[in-house]
Order: structure tokens, then sequence, then C-alpha cells
């Protein structure tokens, strides 16, 4: 049994050289190839203008430093890396309407707020409705509102319940308003007798 060796010099790879020859290439090695080459480059011009050669790697004060400021990003691990929320005027709005939420409902109780300054941290979504409940417990598009404010002005109950509550603060306050005067002018009468 008699084998024909093939030596790899003798193999066709497909390929010649003259598709490798770079010299004779025609590819545009114009003024936007280049500047695309030196956008990547460490030497630039402003690589001249600087007095000594930034360091490879960075101090561990400087890592440290850079840590704390990537954790001051995110809420942490516990809370999966939640990102800042971008505080619109709409949504300072909305969380301002969460945080007032007892005074909007007369039945129900809402514990004490955490603090009094809007969270830095916070997400915003979108409530989908489920296609199974189309006809019973859907919310048409032309009464679906943007924020939760808007969706609160045009709740019948809620302005019902605001109004009403207003109308008794505004009572209340008509209220002490009669009684302070009167103490004044009382206090006022009992001087008047005095100098007389």
């Amino acid at each position: 049994m008699s084998r024909k060796i093939q030596l790899s010099a003798e193999l066709d790879t497909g390929c010649s050289i003259e598709t490798y020859d770079v010299l004779s290439s025609k590819v545009d090695l114009g003024k936007n190839a280049t500047d695309k080459l030196m956008s990547k480059s460490v030497l630039n011009s402003n690589f001249i203008n600087k007095s000594e050669v930034p360091a490879y790697e960075l101090s561990k004060r400087q890592e440290k430093l850079h840590r704390r400021e990537e954790r001051g990003k995110t809420k942490g691990k516990e809370w999966f890396n939640m990102n800042l929320g971008e505080m619109t005027e709409e949504a300072k709005n909305d969380l301002l309407l969460i945080k007032m939420r007892g005074g909007l409902h007369k039945d129900r109780f809402y514990k004490h707020n955490d603090s009094d300054e809007l969270p830095k941290f916070f997400q915003m979504g979108k409530v989908i409705d489920d296609p199974v409940d189309f006809y019973s417990d859907r919310v048409p598009k032309k009464q679906q509102k943007r924020t939760i404010l808007e969706e609160l002005i045009e709740d019948a109950k809620v302005k019902k319940f605001a109004k009403k509550h207003y109308s008794a603060i505004q009572t209340r306050e008509e209220h002490r308003r009669k009684k302070l005067s009167q103490i004044f002018k009382n206090k006022k009468q009992s001087k008047n007798k005095i100098k007389k």
C-alpha cells in the first residue's frame, strides 16, 4: 500500500501573493482614514502639550474616589442597582402627590413619610392591562392620562372630597379669624375704659 504524500509547500491554499500586495493596493488612505486612526491613538495633539506622561494605572486613592462616584450613581445591590431618576417637572409633581397621598383619601391611613425630601432614586413605569380583562377591567385610551396628577384631577370622587375638605377648612379659618378679631376688639375696648 503506497500512499502519495503531498508537501505543504505544494498545497493550493487559494491565496495569491498579489492579493496581499499592500504597496500597490488601491485602498484610500486619505485624510479621513488618518483621522479615524488618530482618534483611537493615545498620542494626539493634547499629549504633546502635557508636561508629563499620564500614569498607566490609577493610584489607590483615585481608584477609591472613582468607586465612590460609581457607587453614588446607583442605589446598591439590595435595590438591584436602581439608577438615579430623571427629575422632570411631571415626575416632581407626581412624587409630591405621592408624598401628600394621606390628604387625598379620607378612608385610608398612610404612615408618615420617612423624609421630607423627594427621593433621588426612583423609577416610573406604565401599567399594562391584561388582555383577558379587555371588556371588564380596562381603562379606555381616551380616559388614560400621562401622569398621576392628571388622573386625579379628572377623578370625580377625589374632586368631591377635595371640594368638601376645602370648604371645611375655609369655614374653620373664617371662624378662627372672627374669634381673633373679637378678642382684639375686647382688648381694645378694655384699654379704652382703663384710660378714661
